[in-house]
């Protein structure tokens, strides 16, 4: 899990990594270790005359059974990271990258510089004016729907997935595929709507948008609820369900499979028949 969330670091590690090993030098070579100068050997010395030998004293037992100390070991010195990644996220993803921050540094010496920007719509306003200084971070958080608007002030670069393809939504992917068929993004997280019903009133769930209105309506007749549906308030997405049921659609598709923005649907029949139901709903 921790090496899906991070391959778009990865990737920027990597890359460090071979720039920083072709420009260092090479090794240079330990001296030779010099040998140790030869004992001298003893001269000889007259005989001490005989002196009378001094009276025991007492000697404390501890004195007597003193154990001999380690000679002290020197602490081993860590080693300096390679490079450092700093990384723009927000409040909820911070601890998250902070808990990998040891383990990336041990396994591909990279020190990992988060700052916590709060929330993650603070941190596009903020990219926007770093950036262009050279202030601005090597990754951050962000939207997919940021894209256009970064991409064309030059501010986020594509990037290549390689053989690592594969092991994500094509969905997800998609969503940060921009028109020029490159992807920007690394994605880490998808959106999911949901439809619910309340089973006391709806025993079996309905299966076409049809019968969801019948049942709705009949509710509504009877009292029970106050609307026969509801959709739910903010983004346009929240009812994309229902406009794809009737053929709508926002943006359509070019020839490399992303959105493309001189082809929109919200006049397409689809989508008039989708507003239309809801209208009605």
């Amino acid at each position: 899990m921790k090496k899906t969330r991070l391959y778009a670091i990865l990737a920027v590690v990597l890359t460090l990594t071979l720039i920083l090993s072709a420009c260092g030098g090479a090794a240079t070579p330990a001296p030779a270790p010099t040998e140790a100068p030869a004992a001298a050997e003893p001269t000889a010395a007259e005989a001490p005359t005989a002196t009378p030998a001094p009276a025991p004293t007492d000697t404390p037992a501890e004195e007597a059974m003193a154990e001999p100390t380690e000679a002290p070991t020197e602490a081993p010195v860590a080693e300096e990271p390679v490079a450092t990644l700093k990384i723009w996220a927000d409040d909820t993803r911070t601890p998250i990258l902070l808990g990998l921050a040891d383990d990336f540094l041990a396994e591909y010496g990279v020190k990992l510089e988060v700052e916590d920007l709060g929330v993650v719509q603070d941190i596009r306003s903020q990219a926007i004016i770093a950036i262009p200084a050279g202030e601005g971070p090597d990754i951050f958080v962000g939207v997919h729907d940021w894209l256009g608007a970064l991409i064309e002030s030059g501010l986020v670069a594509p990037i290549d997935l390689g053989d690592k393809n594969d092991e994500f939504v094509q969905s997800a992917l998609d969503a940060f595929t921009y028109t020029d068929g490159q992807l920007y993004g690394l994605p880490y997280a998808t959106e999911n709507l949901g439809f619910f019903y309340n089973t006391d009133l709806v025993p079996e769930p309905p299966t076409t948008w049809d019968e969801v209105l019948e049942i709705g309506r009949q509710l509504q007749d009877e009292g029970k609820v106050q609307y026969a549906l509801a959709v739910s308030t903010g983004p346009l997405y929240n009812a994309l369900p229902i406009q794809t049921a009737f053929g709508g659609y926002i943006f359509g598709v070019d020839d490399n499979g992303a959105w493309n923005p001189n082809d929109v649907g919200l006049d397409s029949e689809g989508e008039v028949s989708a507003v239309a139901w809801m209208t009605n709903a």
